[in-house]
């Protein structure tokens, strides 16, 4: 099979899943979105910065290329991001997206792909969607990673979500979680879950030399209250006084309790967007890596720390029961329950947890083969949303 990915920024689970499947004699390229300026993603630095309107390729000397199976190609497909949208300027970024989008879709066309893999994230991929609806695609399967847009109130399907969803394709969810979560919000029963497993293209990052020296544990990721910054700040105020280890806490974002963190002298505070090989890196070396949030859908911090066997303690929210295992890549501890969180802590540093452990539900070679089923299935039947939903 002839297989076109598309998505935006999302590439942690992307390009495992398409050196797999690659790897069982199926051809796979990546479309990626890029803003207007942009250098790169969470794993791919770009050889310069995203200019014009042209669809271009990314080069081979990419350090992406010394895990990726050299039959697949990436191409770089510049996008513009929408504001003030009832001025000009709004309707002339709206116009530039479509052009693209259209360019697009016409190149998937004339190269003869025989399925493309939208992982939904921006209201460009449900451009995506409308055009190869247009243009007659049958074989298209929307991926979603997140699908609801408020963590801090009452949750609320993402606007790209239910515009995609109205193009009627198979839809896979990452999680169990997320597919209750979109059932209950659609009466869709047609959904399919594959996991993601770990993201294995972190692994060419230089991991050999620490950034930071001493020991320490981890929150890493986008930084905002839903985070649950300040459940691990008062766990560790509260019932780590004087602990042997730092606290680091890196990611771009705010949070009012920064500012504790950054006058307490247990804390290593980086408030900034991280690079591929700092990310990396800081987890590589980390005790722990720690997930404290309020809510969530789903999160890929897990598969990023098994690629070094880091353990995981999250909380019980969204897909994090699904993906640790208790003892064996982690804990899982409720949210507010200081003294399970730090007991579970104590308990990596103690050496108390394996490492390295991946479920079985999250090796990739059992995830392609999901994938491939699902292909199969729709190229025999083009799957519908039943007539009772509610989108």
């Amino acid at each position: 099979m002839k297989i076109a990915f598309i998505s935006t920024y999302f590439t942690g689970a992307t390009f495992p899943l398409m050196k797999h499947l690659s790897d069982k004699g199926n051809k796979t390229d990546l479309f990626l979105f890029a803003k207007n300026g942009g250098r790169g993603t969470e794993d791919l630095s770009f050889d310069k910065a995203i200019e014009g309107y042209g669809i271009t390729e990314i080069c081979r000397t990419n350090r992406i290329f010394s895990y990726l199976n050299p039959s697949s190609h990436i191409y770089l497909v510049p996008f513009h991001i929408v504001r003030y949208r009832k001025l000009l300027v709004g309707y002339i970024s709206e116009f530039k997206n479509i052009l693209i989008c259209r360019r697009l879709v016409s190149i998937l066309k004339s190269e003869g792909y025989d399925f493309v893999y939208i992982i939904v994230h921006e209201a460009l991929d449900a451009l995506v969607c409308l055009y190869l609806r247009k243009a007659g695609f049958k074989n298209v399967v929307v991926a979603y990673h997140e699908i609801v847009d408020n963590h801090m109130g009452t949750p609320k399907l993402k606007n790209v979500v239910i515009d995609t969803l109205k193009q009627r394709y198979p839809i896979i969810t990452y999680s169990q979680h997320t597919k209750k979560l979109l059932q209950k919000a659609t009466g869709m029963n047609n959904l399919n879950v594959t996991y993601f497993g770990p993201f294995e293209s972190f692994g060419t990052f230089d991991t050999k030399s620490p950034i930071i020296k001493e020991p320490y544990i981890l929150y890493i990721g986008i930084i905002s209250p839903y985070k649950g910054l300040s459940f691990l700040y008062d766990t560790i105020n509260e019932k780590l006084k004087n602990p042997n280890f730092k606290i680091v806490v890196a990611g771009f974002g705010k949070d009012d309790v920064l500012e504790k963190m950054n006058n307490d002298g247990r804390f290593i505070v980086i408030n900034r967007f991280l690079h591929g090989n700092e990310f990396a890196n800081l987890i590589c070396y980390a005790t722990c890596v720690v997930c404290p949030y309020v809510s969530a859908s789903q999160s890929g911090i897990p598969q990023t720390a098994m690629v070094y066997g880091t353990p995981v303690i999250a909380t019980k929210v969204g897909a994090f029961p699904e993906f640790i295992e208790e003892g064996k890549n982690g804990y899982l501890v409720d949210y507010g329950d200081k003294d399970s969180l730090a007991g579970a802590i104590m308990k990596v540093a103690d050496g108390k947890c394996l490492r390295g452990f991946v479920p079985e539900k999250l090796k990739w070679e059992n995830i392609v083969q999901q994938v491939e089923d699902i292909f199969q299935a729709v190229s025999y039947t083009h799957l519908t949303l039943p007539t009772n939903s509610r989108v």
